[in-house]
């Protein structure tokens, strides 16, 4: 960003107070913005702020002072500026891009673990969904090979998915309300480790199609998504089986929606698993 702005300023270059170059200065701040984010501290105090770029300049090997890299940080490159005593990012979609970067530069072993831990932890995934989506086409191979062909793969084992058959509709329940509301949760039985936001937009088609062959003038979306509990748990809240309460007709083109979305979320895994296999081919 320094580069690009000086190149509108002929013979002007920019002078960073801790002498470092900006490959340098890059690296530190996609550290600080990683140890940053995971501690959801977008707003930081001088003392804190020094904290961090000292461990980072440590953990690099950098020879620096903090309270320099501090100033390139918020009056060169101008995307930590003063607020007040503290400091803040400037967008926190700046300290988002960047902890991506640090992420993408690591290795593969630390990223197994990363999107791992994205997975099985829904703190993590809360906090993370605009990382991912920088991830998701900046780190594409292993964004795929890591977490999305794992999520999906488990989709397709937990709902039975295959050319032939699948077990959606048989685990969609609903309930209407007085109020001619509607609501509707797929059965998950405690097998998918990722919760509603990461649902496969097939298997998400599926599950709103209902609210079409319920009159979605009178529906209302609200519950849908994935559930985790009981069954029993869900017919004592008066939840009932989608497949029981529609009639043939309507049960038919439930499930032909279903034949033709899973169809896709298997083609769109079969071509993952090609890109990735393609990938490792390469190297």
């Amino acid at each position: 960003m320094s580069t690009r702005h000086d190149k509108t300023k002929p013979g002007y270059k920019r002078e960073f107070n801790s002498n470092l170059g900006e490959t340098k200065l890059q690296e530190i701040f996609e550290y600080f913005c990683f140890k940053s984010f995971k501690k959801d501290e977008l707003i930081l105090s001088y003392p804190r702020a020094i904290e961090l770029i000292d461990v980072c300049i440590k953990s690099k090997n950098i020879k620096a002072e903090a309270e320099n890299v501090l100033q390139d940080f918020s009056k060169v490159v101008c995307l930590l500026p003063v607020d007040g005593l503290n400091y803040t990012f400037v967008h926190k979609s700046i300290q988002e891009y960047f902890c991506a970067s640090f992420i993408i530069k690591k290795s593969e072993s630390f990223k197994k673990r990363f999107y791992g831990d994205y997975l099985n932890n829904f703190m993590v995934f809360s906090n993370m969904k605009t990382v991912i989506d920088f991830l998701k086409d900046g780190d594409r191979y292993s964004y795929n090979n890591f977490y999305y062909i794992p999520l999906l793969e488990e989709y397709i084992r937990v709902f039975d998915i295959n050319e032939y058959s699948n077990k959606v509709v048989e685990n969609i329940l609903m309930k209407i309300h007085g109020d001619n509301k509607i609501s509707i949760k797929l059965l998950a039985e405690n097998n998918i480790r990722v919760l509603i936001v990461n649902i496969p937009k097939e298997i998400n088609n599926i599950v709103c199609y209902a609210f079409e062959l319920l009159d979605h003038k009178k529906s209302y979306l609200q519950g849908v998504g994935l559930h985790n509990a009981s069954v029993e748990g869900l017919k004592k809240d008066g939840y009932v089986y989608l497949k029981d309460y529609l009639n043939e007709c309507q049960l038919n083109l439930m499930n032909n929606k279903a034949e033709n979305e899973c169809a896709k979320l298997l083609d769109l895994y079969k071509e993952i698993k090609r890109y990735v296999s393609l990938e490792e081919d390469y190297e």
